[in-house]
């Protein structure tokens, strides 16, 4: 059975916050049939994630075309359109700004951020607006769930970044930042708490 194995580690941002990193394998076109379930099973972890990076070699003379197969994967096979993605082209070492653009243009991405991976241009960047993108979809809760919820509790310390928790007899109070898709589970543990100084 062959089976590929997708990458995971962990960057601190530049405003501190740490996030998890999951670098599938790379696609190919008219990838064989016995390789395709493989394949596909090394992408499921991204329908859980935040957001997408799709890293292009700005430098390959099919650049274009292995965007749009891409494209055509995570949307028509996958169902994959809901989730923000950055588009980042790499090996800037190798090709001109003037390429680059107009790379960038015809794909429908003229704001595609510009790395070199191999000589660490750009990254800081890449870095800043990743953070950035980050920020435009989170939600900051604070909620309080039974400890009956033992699986919701679970999953809230899995997609939330805690900041608080307090546990009483029959609830775990827990404050944390969170991916805004998350917020309609926990609907009917919220809590809105007055700010500090306001009278009861």
């Amino acid at each position: 059975v062959a089976t590929l194995y997708p990458t995971t580690r962990r960057v601190d941002l530049p405003g501190g916050r740490g996030v998890l990193f999951t670098d599938t394998v790379g696609f190919i076109q008219k990838l064989p049939h016995t390789l395709v379930a493989a394949f596909r099973a090394t992408l499921e972890e991204i329908s859980e994630s935040s957001l997408l990076l799709h890293v292009v070699d700005a430098s390959h003379p099919n650049a274009l075309e292995q965007m749009e197969a891409v494209t055509r994967t995570l949307v028509s096979d996958l169902g994959i359109e809901d989730i923000p993605s950055l588009v980042v082209l790499n090996k800037m070492d190798r090709v001109s700004e003037d390429d680059a653009s107009r790379l960038a243009v015809a794909a429908g991405h003229p704001q595609a951020c510009r790395v070199s991976a191999l000589q660490g241009g750009g990254m800081d960047a890449l870095l800043r607006q990743i953070e950035a993108s980050l920020d435009i979809g989170l939600a900051h809760l604070v909620v309080r769930i039974p400890h009956t919820e033992g699986t919701l509790i679970s999953h809230f310390y899995d997609v939330a970044t805690v900041e608080s928790e307090s546990y009483e007899s029959d609830w775990v109070e827990l404050t944390g930042t969170l991916d805004s898709r998350y917020v309609g589970e926990y609907a009917l543990y919220r809590v809105t708490k007055k700010p500090r100084g306001k009278s009861e």
